[in-house]
């Protein structure tokens, strides 16, 4: 459930930053607009993800509970590398203890703030 929340939160970000998600893979002939909904396990929303970040130019922003996939970690560093100005927003909970996505992000140039709200509550039912 808190994959299908990262996946979400990153696309959303992406979207709202001018990147569009691929087009579903599934072509619908009523299927015209510029967004795609994927699921997580097995879905493919974390390759949507990466795939959104892939293509990013210009700013990619996250905010998240926490950022488990080595992939989507891996593909934000990339786009920091190639010159795209990565944000994360990770809860603070997620991001203690053992090494994180957060380090590995950090240590690679990619700004970091640590949420002192609960991110994944703020998103629960009737907030």
């Amino acid at each position: 459930m808190r994959t299908l929340a990262v996946a979400l939160a990153l696309v959303l970000a992406l979207v709202a930053t001018g990147v569009q998600a691929q087009m579903p893979r599934v072509v619908e002939p009523e299927q015209s607009r510029p967004w795609a909904v994927y699921f997580s396990p097995g879905g493919g929303a974390a390759q949507a993800v990466m795939e959104a970040v892939g293509r990013a130019v210009h700013t990619v922003l996250v905010q998240a509970a926490s950022l488990r996939s080595p992939q989507i970690t891996k593909s934000l560093v990339d786009a920091r590398h190639r010159g795209v100005k990565v944000e994360v927003v990770l809860d603070r909970r997620h991001a203690k203890g053992r090494p994180s996505s957060a380090d590995v992000l950090a240590r690679d140039g990619v700004e970091v703030d640590t949420a002192r709200v609960d991110i994944a509550g703020a998103a629960g039912p009737g907030r």
